[in-house]
């Protein structure tokens, strides 16, 4: 057997420069031949949920899971963790070397240089008889090799790293390997050195470390618990192998903390006093009267087994034959190395009248996330069967299958009954532990909206907003043969007509958990109803805005709502609204309008706000006035601007501005985000008829933005959209 120990680079995200490490997922693992025990030491603030994959197409959400694997060869593990509050997730892999091969156990120690703990020194166990060895060691950007038992290696700067030793039998072959993820620390921080001893006392463990006063520590145990003093006692609540890590953090001369040392190494409490009996047995595939013993004992030397009368068996897993069927009493004593006594047990077993093949308890468990299919081994015609799932419920037919509620590990037994002459009697039972892990539901949603106002015969732009909940990815397909991986994306179609937009969710592991499509119609007898406003500026009034309303489709029995996003509404056509306090407010306008039979509803929502310049965000309340866009016309803006236009839109962030001026003026052109800051201002002096500018907004960030151009006491304002 042996020990694949991890030492970790960072722990928790308060701590120095790694304050970003909310979460993250390391692991080891030992072996012996083909199966192999994995250990989770990962780190997460709030807790997390695991997920290992074995590289042979099995996997596992145990915490500590165990894993045979089928044939010799080299697999990729990996282990994914997500803390769901903090929405952290994380996954680390590393290659393993499994051989049916016991012969040799690979293992190795290390040290570093007391003077450069850039120097490091590795002994590694003893190859088979005409064997050889290889070491690995990446990381860094770079990587060595070496084919001695023991060596000294520098690094080449502080960091993590990964160390790989391997055993070769006389024939090339590999017989056994195991590695590290090693973090080194720098020379010019303060001497430190994280590795500790251990004194175990059933579940009581003693850990004595090596470090200096000043230096701050974290020890995590491997149960979920952490510690913080110098040599602490852990009692562990039940038995079982344990990660436990400490982590050595260094403060400078200015008070920052960074981590200078990690080393892990596990650790076996047990609950169980030290020494302790026990035993299992199986029955003979063809003579149901022989029994197969297992020896299970803790701390046991040799034994001796009591058949009943004067049968019995000094062999450590010995077989025995009985006379009669029916329940029998067998008794195991043990003792240790010295020959003292150690533990002695009785436990009833029964043999069945019947031949094996009807009394054969061996199951199979196939687990889909938490419904699991099971598998028994006996014939249709024997119904004395009673399965416990192990979550008190329990099922009495062949073959079932059941949904747990909770995710979870689970001992599931099934009961095999037979007749004797005092009744029906367990013949076999057979139990073995499950994981599971319930899905998390996720609820898929979204609202879209179709922009009238810079729409073409070739272009409909579409604004989606993902109001989804409990999901890790989404993934969206616009029914046009587009899609996009994006939370909230933009869409432009490029014909008019109705297209069925689907939106999937995904999990953790990579499943689609809920879905929803809606259709959507661009152009044509979408046109008919669209409901859209722009803003203007209130030159007379320097806390006022114009939302000019330039829905489409509209006509004497439309009717208009209005939401100002400070729980106010109307429903009239051109409201009036003042606003109380300082902050960007939500205005929707919702149309719905009755034409020929048909129906049509349509909403627009946007963002607005004013500073105290009169463009956005006022600390003391401001006022919108809502007015047709045929009345805007009548404003002076026709004095100066005969026509604007803004395009292409939505565009990468370059933008052409034609102005078709009334007379020559000298103007102010300002672009302002959707939060009031402004990221641009120039001054034009243009001539009367035609204008061209060129605007470049492409060095900022995707989203809604607000042209606004100024000209004596007129403004323009024309919203516009950066999609890359």
């Amino acid at each position: 057997m042996k020990l694949k120990t991890i030492l970790l680079s960072s722990l928790f995200m308060l701590i120095g420069h790694f304050a970003n490490a909310q979460c993250m997922a390391m692991g080891s693992n030992y072996q012996n031949g083909l199966s192999v025990n994995f250990v989770d030491s990962s780190y997460a603030t709030n807790g997390y949920f695991t997920y290992w994959t074995f590289g042979d197409g099995s996997s596992s959400n145990s915490l500590n899971p165990s894993h045979t694997y089928a044939s010799s060869g080299t697999y990729t593990v990996c282990l994914y963790i997500e803390d769901s509050i903090t929405n952290c997730s994380d996954t680390t892999c590393w290659n393993i070397t499994v051989s049916s091969n016991t012969s040799c156990s690979a293992t190795f120690t290390y040290s570093s240089s007391f003077g450069n703990p850039l120097i490091y020194s590795f002994n590694g166990s003893a190859p088979p008889t005409y064997g050889s060895v290889t070491w690995n060691i990446t990381g860094g950007g770079a990587s060595s090799s070496y084919s001695t038992q023991n060596i000294t290696h520098t690094f080449s700067s502080a960091g993590q790293y990964n160390v790989y030793y391997t055993l070769y039998d006389s024939t090339g072959s590999v017989c056994d390997s195991t590695g590290l993820t090693l973090y080194v620390s720098s020379p010019n921080t303060t001497s430190c050195d994280a590795i500790f001893s251990t004194y175990t006392s059933g579940n009581v463990v003693y850990f004595s470390d090596s470090t200096s006063s000043t230096n701050i520590l974290q020890w995590s145990f491997g149960d979920g618990t952490y510690g913080y003093s110098s040599s602490p006692v852990h009692t562990y609540t039940s038995s079982g192998n344990y990660n436990a890590c400490l982590f050595v953090y260094d403060v400078d001369s200015v008070g920052d903390t960074s981590l200078c040392d990690s080393f892990c190494q596990t650790v076996v409490a047990s609950n169980q006093p030290s020494c302790y009996g026990g035993f299992n047995y199986t029955l003979d595939s063809t003579n149901n009267m022989k029994v197969y013993f297992n020896n299970t004992s803790v701390g046991a030397a040799t034994a001796y087994w009591w058949f009943g009368g004067n049968n019995s068996s000094t062999l450590y897993n010995p077989s025995h034959t009985f006379a009669t069927a029916g329940y029998h009493t067998v008794c195991l004593t043990t003792y240790d190395s010295s020959g003292n006594l150690c533990d002695s047990i009785c436990q009833s077993i029964y043999v069945p009248q019947t031949s094996t093949n009807d009394c054969d308890a061996t199951f199979y468990a196939y687990v889909s996330q938490n419904t699991v299919y099971f598998n028994d081994s006996l014939p249709p015609t024997n119904s004395m069967i009673q399965w416990s799932f192990g979550d008190g419920n329990i099922a009495t037919s062949h073959n079932p299958s059941h949904t747990y509620a909770s995710s979870g590990t689970y001992t599931v037994c099934l009961y095999v009954y037979d007749y004797s002459n005092s009744g029906m009697v367990i013949c076999d039972s057979s139990c073995q532990t499950i994981t599971v892990f319930v899905p998390i539901s996720c609820q898929a949603s979204y609202t879209f909206v179709v922009d009238s106002i810079n729409m073409s015969s070739s272009s409909y732009p579409v604004y989606f907003t993902n109001t989804s909940s409990a999901y890790t990815y989404s993934y969206w397909s616009f029914g046009d043969g587009d899609s996009s991986s994006a939370v909230s994306p933009s869409h432009v179609y490029t014909s008019s007509g109705t297209y069925n937009a689907c939106l999937f969710l995904i999990d953790s592991l990579g499943n689609i958990c809920d879905t929803i499509c809606q259709s959507i119609t661009v152009g044509g007898a979408a046109a008919s109803c669209q409901a859209s406003y722009y803003l203007g500026i209130d030159s007379n009034n320097l806390y006022n805005i114009f939302v000019i309303n330039n829905s489409t489709g509209t006509n004497s029995a439309t009717s208009y709502f209005w939401t100002f996003g400070d729980g106010d509404s109307s429903s009239s056509q051109n409201p009036t609204h003042q606003y109380a306090s300082y902050g960007l407010y939500n205005l929707c306008l919702t149309i719905t309008t009755s034409s020929g039979g048909s129906t049509c509803t349509s909403m627009y929502c946007d963002s607005i706000g004013l500073d105290s310049n009169g463009m956005l965000l006022k600390r003391d309340g401001f006022g919108i006035t809502v007015l047709n866009e045929s009345d805007v016309l009548g404003i002076n803006e026709h004095l100066v601007f005969q026509d604007v236009n803004v395009y292409p839109n939505p565009s990468t962030g370059l933008y052409t501005v034609e102005l078709d001026m009334h007379s020559s003026k000298k103007i102010t052109v300002r672009s302002m985000n959707s939060i009031g800051q402004e990221v641009m201002s120039a001054d034009y002096n243009l001539m009367a008829g035609d204008n061209t500018l060129s605007l470049d907004l492409s060095e900022h960030t995707d989203g809604l933005y607000f042209i606004n151009i100024k000209a004596d006491n007129v403004s323009k304002n024309v919203r516009v959209y950066l999609i890359r």
